[in-house]
């Protein structure tokens, strides 16, 4: 038996869709590829599969990881892309498959894409780069239990970039994940709470380790 894990792309409508319904997608597909996966034991045995970081609902993602076991060693990487990437949706891209070279716990970081559309850039970019500048940027977080904390993002975006393309402007930005996630909808909420924002696309553009290097 042996764990391998694939890399994938979730695109277009399927933004929509919960993370909790996406494994269950893709736990569909690991049936319907016919790869010999390992399955749970029990009253209701299923593909065991493990994802390394839950996507929010409306983001895309270039960077999606999945682990999962084989219990044929000889089946290959290669196989695997091919039995798998043949039942995938256009809209769920695979982009390889390897042996896993981390753990998930490993990530800290993610790396992420806004694109705004807009026909005055050069006033958006004024303004992104003014608010990333600011020594204090407090928000407000509801926890799970309605509990309302106060949180400071100020410096917890980093390698944050602007740049004018496609008709609009493309925010580049990195933030905390693992253990301390912070979500960009979190800062783009608290720009939009002073003033609105041109309509805008999230994408999870990789998953990084301490080190800064992207995970695998």
């Amino acid at each position: 038996m042996r764990t391998v894990r694939v890399f994938y792309k979730k695109l277009g409508r399927l933004k929509f869709i919960s993370h909790l319904d996406m494994n269950r997608f893709m736990l569909r597909a690991l049936r319907l590829s016919g790869l010999p996966v390992w399955y749970t034991e029990g009253f209701n045995p299923h593909p065991y599969a493990t994802f390394a970081l839950p996507l929010s609902l409306g983001f895309e993602s270039e960077y999606e990881v999945m682990d999962f076991r084989l219990t044929d060693d000889g089946c290959t990487n290669g196989d695997v892309e091919r039995a798998l990437g043949a039942v995938l949706p256009p809209e769920l891209p695979l982009i390889r498959a390897a042996d896993p070279v981390q753990k998930p716990g490993k990530i800290t970081a993610a790396r992420f894409s806004v694109y705004f559309e807009t026909a005055d850039a050069a006033a958006l970019r004024e303004r992104l780069e003014a608010f990333f500048n600011r020594p204090s940027i407090q928000v407000e977080k509801k926890g799970k239990k309605g509990k309302v904390s106060t949180l400071e993002l100020a410096g917890k975006a980093s390698a944050v970039s602007c740049r004018e393309a496609d008709g609009g402007l493309y925010l580049a930005l990195t933030l905390p994940a693992g253990n301390d996630n912070v979500n960009p909808t979190l800062l783009l909420d608290a720009m939009e709470a002073e003033a609105p924002l041109p309509p805008y696309k999230v994408t999870r553009l990789s998953l990084l380790t301490a080190d800064g290097t992207v995970f695998a």
